[in-house]
């Protein structure tokens, strides 16, 4: 899985240009394959971030660090 950043979510390092929701698809997967993997939900986490969805971002920003990530 490639690192995902704010500005790859938002297509900006993209030349593609999808919008950030086809993102969120393989971290829902992972996330349901392994519900302890906390990269997932830090990388759902930047994306719900980026496309404006503070309160479901911080709920997974919340887990991610539960479970070991520490963000900055």
């Amino acid at each position: 899985l490639a690192v995902l950043t704010k500005e790859r979510a938002m297509g900006g390092e993209q030349a593609v240009g999808f919008p950030a929701f086809p993102a969120l698809f393989p971290l829902q997967v992972i996330r349901a394959l392994n519900p302890q993997n906390a990269p997932a939900y830090y990388g759902r986490g930047l994306t719900y971030e980026a496309i404006g969805k503070s309160v479901e971002a911080e709920r997974d920003f919340a887990k991610a660090k539960e479970l070991g990530i520490e963000a900055p």
